[in-house]
C-alpha cells in the first residue's frame, strides 16, 4: 500500500500511480539476436563450424574445424523468419546452411526453401539443437577437425554432438554490476521501473532487444561487500560506506549470470578487487 508521503509525492510529479513499480517477470528466451553473427561451437569437439573459402561455390560441405574467431567462414548469421525458425549463411562466402538428402552444404540463399530452415531448441547449459525444417533431423558431427556436418534423428534426449553453443562473433556488452541493487532500490522506494516503448520490461531483456549480448559480473573478495544499499534512503537505510556500496553480493552475481545466460547472453566474468585504487591481492584470494 502507498504511504500518505508517496501518494502526495505521485500527484505532486504528476506521476500515474501504475507506473510505479511493478518488476516484470525475468524471462526465458535463449534465440539468438536476429541478423547477429555467431560461432556455431560444437559441444562434444569443441570445435567450431566452418564454412570453408570465401569463394566456395553452391554445394560446398560445411565442415568443423579447430577455432579461428578471426575468420569469416566461421562466423554465421542468424536471420529470424516468418516462420519462426531460422536461415544460417555464412559471413566468408554468403551460403545458406542447407542439406541434400543426409547431408549438410551450403547453398545460394533462398529463404522459402524449408531444407535452409532451422528450428532451434534450447538444450540446457546454454547449448541449443538445430533441426532442419525438411527432414526434422538435427545438425551434428561425426569426427574432428576437417569431418563434414552431419544430420541425424533425434533419439530421445540430444547427444553431445548434436548440440551447439553460439558465441557472439562481436561482443557487445553492458557493466550491469550493479543491476540487481538497482531494481531492490527501485521497489523499496516505489519508483517506475524501467520502460521501452512505454512498457514495463526486464531489463537485460530490453538490452537484447537493443543489440547487447553480453553482461559483465564483478564477485568480490571480503566484506564490506555484502549489502544491497545503493545509497542511504529513509526506506533503506544505508549499511555500506566508500567502495562497498558499489559492488555486489556473490547471490547477486549467480542471479545476473543465470538471468543472462537465460536470454542466450553471454557474461564477462571479472574478478574484482575493492573498487579502489588497491593493487594487493585480498588475503581470500592469496592461494589462488
Amino acid at each position: 500500500m502507498f504511504s500518505k508521503a508517496l501518494a502526495l509525492a505521485i500527484l505532486s510529479f504528476g506521476i500515474p500511480a501504475h507506473l510505479f513499480s511493478q518488476q516484470p517477470g525475468e524471462p526465458v528466451n535463449p534465440a539468438p539476436i536476429d541478423g547477429q553473427s555467431y560461432m556455431l561451437i560444437n559441444q562434444q569437439s569443441g570445435l567450431q563450424a566452418d564454412g570453408g573459402a570465401d569463394t566456395a561455390s553452391s554445394g560446398a560441405a560445411a565442415t568443423l574445424e579447430s577455432r579461428v574467431f578471426t575468420s569469416l567462414t566461421q562466423r554465421w548469421v542468424l536471420t529470424h523468419l516468418p516462420n519462426g525458425q531460422w536461415a544460417i549463411s555464412n559471413l566468408g562466402n554468403g551460403l545458406c546452411l542447407d542439406t541434400n538428402g543426409p547431408s549438410v552444404v551450403q547453398n545460394t540463399c533462398s529463404l522459402s526453401l524449408a531444407s535452409q530452415h532451422w528450428k532451434l531448441t534450447a538444450a540446457g547449459n546454454g547449448y541449443q539443437t538445430l533441426t532442419n525444417q525438411s527432414n526434422q533431423a538435427l545438425l551434428g558431427v561425426s569426427g574432428g577437425a576437417g569431418s563434414g556436418l552431419t544430420l541425424s534423428a533425434l533419439g530421445g534426449s540430444p547427444t553431445q554432438s548434436q548440440q551447439w553453443l553460439l558465441r557472439p562473433s562481436f561482443l557487445r556488452g553492458m557493466d550491469n554490476a550493479l543491476l540487481e541493487k538497482q531494481e531492490a532500490d527501485r521497489l523499496a522506494t516505489g519508483l517506475p521501473w524501467w520502460q521501452d516503448a512505454g512498457h514495463n520490461a526486464d531489463v537485460l531483456q530490453m538490452l537484447k532487444n537493443h543489440g547487447v549480448n553480453t553482461v559483465r559480473i564483478r564477485p568480490t573478495s571480503t566484506p564490506p561487500y555484502q549489502t544491497l544499499t545503493l545509497n542511504g534512503t529513509s526506506a533503506i537505510p544505508a549499511t555500506c560506506s566508500g567502495n562497498g556500496c558499489y559492488a555486489e553480493t556473490d547471490d547477486a552475481d549467480i542471479d545476473l549470470a543465470k538471468r543472462a545466460k537465460n536470454l542466450g547472453m553471454a557474461v564477462e566474468l571479472t574478478l574484482f578487487f575493492d573498487g579502489g585504487s588497491s593493487q594487493s591481492v585480498p588475503s581470500a584470494w592469496a592461494s589462488q
